[in-house]
């Protein structure tokens, strides 16, 4: 894309959660703001779920998947917060909160 448009400069890339997809980007353009796909959140989530909080992931997946169906930004938003907000007061190990 450089040799095409010289100045191209993207900001922000959404990325499967390889950190060689990420390094490559980042390398590119260090200005870049990675954005993890939604899917690829959800995949990663459950190797990282501990034997006391593998009981509540069906619920865990079923609040994240009702952010994802949120039907607009402001929808979206408000539905993270309160998805955070949950796991937050569950306990949720802190590999995956920062996920």
């Amino acid at each position: 894309m450089q040799q095409l448009e010289p100045n191209y400069s993207p900001k922000t890339v959404t990325v499967d959660g390889l950190q060689a997809t990420e390094n490559s980007w980042l390398q590119l353009f260090p200005q870049i703001s990675i954005i993890l796909g939604f899917f690829h959140v959800f995949l990663g989530l459950k190797p990282r779920m501990t034997k006391e909080t593998k009981v509540i992931f069906a619920t865990l997946a079923e609040k994240l998947w009702n952010c994802y169906k949120a039907p607009n930004k402001n929808s979206f938003s408000q539905r993270v917060r309160r998805f955070y907000e949950w796991a937050r007061k569950n306990e949720l190990p802190t590999a995956i909160l920062d996920r």
